[in-house]
């Protein structure tokens, strides 16, 4: 009993430490573009999305995230878009099929109204998320969030409260 209460505690304090770096990492972001004069209100929307973002990235180690947004019809209409270039990886299927594949996850989340996840075949621990951007009981568009290495869970969660707050720039 007592070893299990050890690995209990341990696993509890590598879980604490792996937020509490979060926090510091996203408070000196915020900090920064704060002082930097970033966080202004009265910004367009696009520009806040862009923000948004880039602080994302600083959280979550991040390939590709891609903001839509849906007209009338519910078409799924690109607004704001990041990329790390460093995370990207070579994947023999040509841009059309990578963004057809795309596509596809997002209007599963938006026929769905809830998160839809895909792995990423021929890469360990990679994940496409595409999570409706939902505001007061309105589907606005969908987050499509491509982690290339080092997925959790905890990512997810992450992932989905920051659709939340995204879901308001709208």
């Amino acid at each position: 009993i007592r070893v299990f209460g050890v690995i209990a505690v341990s696993i509890l304090f590598v879980h604490f430490r792996k937020l509490w770096q979060i926090d510091i990492n996203l408070t000196e972001r915020l900090v920064t573009l704060v002082s930097e004069g970033q966080l202004i209100d009265e910004k367009p929307d696009d520009v806040r999305i862009e923000s948004s973002l880039k602080l994302l990235e600083t959280i979550i180690p991040l390939s590709e995230v891609i903001v839509f947004r849906t007209d009338r019809k519910r078409n799924l209409l690109p607004v704001g878009r990041t990329r790390n270039e460093a995370q990207q990886s070579n994947i023999n299927l040509s841009r059309q099929d990578l963004w057809q594949n795309i596509i596809e996850l997002c209007e599963r989340a938006l026929k769905n109204c809830q998160t839809e996840t895909s792995t990423c075949e021929n890469q360990k621990g990679a994940m496409q998320i595409a999570v409706p951007l939902n505001y007061e009981k309105k589907i606005l568009g969908v987050l499509y969030v491509k982690v290339s290495q080092n997925f959790e869970q905890a990512d997810l969660n992450l992932i989905e409260s920051f659709s939340e707050q995204l879901s308001r720039n709208f």
